[in-house]
């Protein structure tokens, strides 16, 4: 239950693996940045304010220029 409450979530991501996740912003034209952070969590259901089981492993930066359709 207190899993459906946080909302929609990915399954684990197993060792090795590799996941590609769609993502269709809506957004006007202009450039903008994705900044993305990948954190290992050893206890998922904590609250998004508890930070002391979580491990960062990447965090990386994305300029990205929106065209006019």
């Amino acid at each position: 239950m207190q899993a459906d409450a946080q909302g929609p979530h990915e399954n684990i991501i197993r060792a090795g693996e590799e996941r590609i996740l769609a993502w269709y912003p809506q957004l006007k034209p202009g450039s903008y940045t994705i900044q993305a952070r990948l954190i290992y969590d050893l206890n998922r259901y904590n609250s998004n304010t508890e930070k002391g089981d979580q491990t960062l492993f990447k965090e990386t930066s994305i300029p990205v220029t929106v065209g006019k359709k």
